[in-house]
């Protein structure tokens, strides 16, 4: 009786462990390529330094726009004279060739924005540039209502004497309920800091065609209990022959007594 459940104990492992050897056999013939690193067709360029500018043409001529988060890139769409024109999350301008690092990569984590609350007053006037001087508020925002900020920028007098020179490139939702882009003076807002990015690079299999997108192969479930089902059919056969009796034994057959 011992031998016998020696036997199905020594079969049943012998299946499991064909069956889970398989399984990392196949995902090997799917993932033992070489990874590479993506090379998009326009570069990209690392904003390595705090105070690198992005800039709009305004009639013919560069003007700052706001600041860019350092750690982050710009994804290049042409070149202009000593600056790229760039794309930055949902912005297009333009950055001095010499501020950043053109690299040879798609990274994963391309653009970041923050997020501010504004925090003083009944409601608060947005400007068109970081300036109060001479201007006319081109929106008002409710104190409590959170926007959407790209980086900051100094304007050239203070807001107030106390309260500094630093303004927010914001998107706020307008009047007619569009999006539009403006400045909001730092004294004004409680800011939530971006966080620096962590650079990785879109990785494709080196045989397949470039792509923005990295692969995500999975191996499909059926196919897993196919192969499992397929592989454990030597076992079970294994387990049969154990169990098979040699020809030409017989156990005796039992004459009943009689008495």
């Amino acid at each position: 009786m011992a031998a016998k459940q020696n036997k199905i104990l020594i079969s049943v492992a012998l299946a499991l462990l064909i069956a889970l050897a398989a399984i990392p056999a196949l995902h090997t013939s799917a993932y033992g390529r070489t990874l590479v690193p993506v090379v998009p067709d326009m570069p990209f360029v690392h904003i390595e330094n705090a105070g690198v500018i992005l800039y709009e043409r305004h009639e013919g001529v560069m003007r700052p726009l706001t600041g860019l988060p350092q750690t982050y890139f710009a994804h290049v769409v042409a070149e202009s004279g000593e600056f790229f024109e760039v794309i930055f999350y949902d912005l297009r301008g333009f950055v001095r060739q010499s501020a950043v690092t053109k690299v040879d990569f798609e990274p994963v984590t391309k653009f970041a924005t923050g997020r501010l609350e504004v925090m003083r007053g009944g409601t608060v006037p947005i400007f068109a540039r970081p300036t109060h001087l001479n201007a006319s508020a081109i929106h008002y925002t409710p104190r409590g209502a959170e926007h959407v900020f790209y980086g900051t920028l100094n304007g050239s007098i203070p807001y107030r004497d106390e309260d500094g020179f630093s303004w927010f490139f914001i998107r706020f939702t307008n009047a007619e309920g569009n999006a539009a882009f403006g400045y909001i003076h730092a004294s004004n807002v409680t800011a939530s800091a971006i966080p620096p990015n962590v650079i990785e690079k879109v990785m494709v299999y080196a045989n397949d065609p470039p792509t923005f997108t990295p692969p995500d192969f999975e191996f499909p479930g059926y196919l897993t209990i196919v192969f499992i089902v397929a592989l454990s059919i030597p076992a079970v056969l294994v387990m049969i022959l154990l169990f098979k009796k040699p020809k030409g034994k017989q156990e005796p057959q039992r004459v009943p007594r009689s008495f």
